[in-house]
């Protein structure tokens, strides 16, 4: 029993040592703790390949350009060859759907507050423009929203609708800066909710697998719209990082040019504004370039005061 105690006794202060050196090493490197732990919360979300499936097929290539990048001569920018151009992530033939109501439009703006005093985005139907409003560029280019707020009547389902982004930069600096085109335009459609999507996401609970089952449906608005308040949400995810560039890089969607660019959430509007006037002028790029204190139904609100 002697014989017994004396072995214990010899490796107990052992024991002390290297618990009193842990314990001190975690005090004395609380960085150490923290970067386990994110790396833990990193590895909880399961991997999954997401592929787009576009709701009609692919119609052959003619040579027409592509329609995702900035179009138009209204409002020109200064070009920044070391960025992007103006992209829209939503609104083309193969990423137009959408079961929300009330959707989010995404696009990329490589121009900032300092080099824009505003942007403008408007909503129409036909010839009847039903929502304009002004909004507040970031301080840094990135991938930016803009949502309908609820103030905003619904978009009725079948219906095709015509979005606009419009970018207006301040005057170039002289007559030989080369200038870019700075508008956007897309389309987007409300559809019923299939009822097979609805037992899919009824089934599960992982967000991933949501965004899997929006896109399996060529439902690309709602897909895009999870996966970024899911990437917004854990910004040090490299899952969803890959998620993300994987499907960007899709070649249905075609936006690999953009999906190392960062995510900013949705734009503060200047102001909600009201729904616009029932009447009102066809929006397009070939109109006339018409004068900032119209009104309106002509053009947009006078920037002085925002």
């Amino acid at each position: 029993m002697g014989k017994h105690w004396s072995k214990i006794l010899q490796f107990k202060p052992k024991s002390i040592l290297v618990i009193a050196i842990s314990i001190t090493s975690i005090i004395s490197n609380p960085e150490l703790l923290l970067a386990q732990s994110k790396q833990q919360t990193n590895n909880q979300t399961p991997k999954l390949d997401i592929s787009f499936i576009p709701p009609q097929p692919e119609p052959p290539h003619r040579g027409t350009p592509r329609t995702d990048e900035g179009t138009g001569s209204r409002g020109d920018c200064l070009h920044k060859p070391s960025l992007p151009p103006l992209t829209s992530l939503v609104g083309t033939k193969q990423l137009k759907l959408t079961t929300s109501s009330h959707p989010t439009f995404w696009v990329y703006v490589p121009y900032t507050q300092a080099e824009a005093p505003y942007g403008e985005f408007s909503l129409q139907t036909g010839e009847r423009e039903i929502y304009r409003t002004q909004l507040q560029l970031p301080g840094k280019p990135g991938i930016v929203g803009v949502s309908l707020p609820s103030t905003v009547p619904p978009l009725e389902v079948g219906k095709p609708y015509r979005w606009y982004v419009d970018i207006n930069c301040a005057a170039a600096e002289s007559a030989a800066d080369f200038s870019t085109p700075a508008s956007l335009t897309g389309m987007v459609e409300r559809i019923d909710f299939p009822a097979n999507l609805n037992q899919e996401l009824e089934t599960t609970s992982k967000p991933l697998k949501r965004i899997a089952n929006y896109a399996e449906h060529g439902i690309w608005y709602d897909a895009l719209t999870e996966l970024v308040q899911l990437c917004l949400q854990q910004p040090e995810n490299n899952t969803l990082k890959q998620t993300w560039h994987k499907l960007l890089s899709d070649r249905h969607v075609d936006l690999e040019d953009i999906s190392s660019e960062p995510i900013l959430g949705r734009l503060k509007a200047k102001s909600e504004g009201d729904p616009a006037p029932t009447t009102g002028r066809k929006r397009g790029f070939q109109a006339p370039e018409l004068n900032s204190g119209d009104s309106p139904s002509g053009t947009r609100p006078n920037p002085k005061g925002y």
